[in-house]
């Protein structure tokens, strides 16, 4: 999880895939829009069945287009409490803070540039030197 979120070519409302993240070879499917969230202004609900976020991402019950489970990612241990909701943030067009425990996510997920309701595309700062993207899957959907 030491590599940026790379930009996402033609991305208007979140409706094609993000792309795929170096390094992590079992994210290997797209996020899809989800729907009835038309602008990531709510926050994400704790997902049923999930009791620390010490396991998988399961599918998310009513979620017919994300095709697959999150699976669990490579060497995050400390991932082991749910994410709940970010104090402050409407939609989404401030920083991600820094999250605690976590010593390989470089620098603080900073903020996304251009992104005023996760509507339209942008870039995330980090270390320039592995900003490379690996090709994705075909679409699923």
């Amino acid at each position: 999880m030491d590599t940026e979120w790379t930009r996402i070519p033609g991305i208007t409302d979140m409706h094609t895939e993000w792309t795929r993240i170096p390094g992590i070879t079992d994210m290997d499917t797209e996020w899809t829009r989800i729907p009835g969230i038309t602008d990531m202004d709510t926050e994400w609900t704790r997902i049923p069945g999930i009791t620390g976020m010490d396991t998988e991402w399961t599918r998310i019950p009513g979620i017919t287009d994300m095709h697959t489970e999150w699976t669990r990612i490579p060497g995050i241990t400390d991932m082991d409490t749910e994410w709940t909701r970010i104090p402050g943030i409407t939609d989404m067009d401030t920083e991600w803070t820094r999250i605690p425990g976590i010593t390989d996510m470089d620098t603080e997920w900073t903020r996304i540039p251009g992104i005023t309701d996760r509507l339209t595309a942008g870039v995330l700062t980090a270390r320039p030197s592995v900003a490379k993207a690996a090709p994705c899957r075909p679409s699923l959907a």
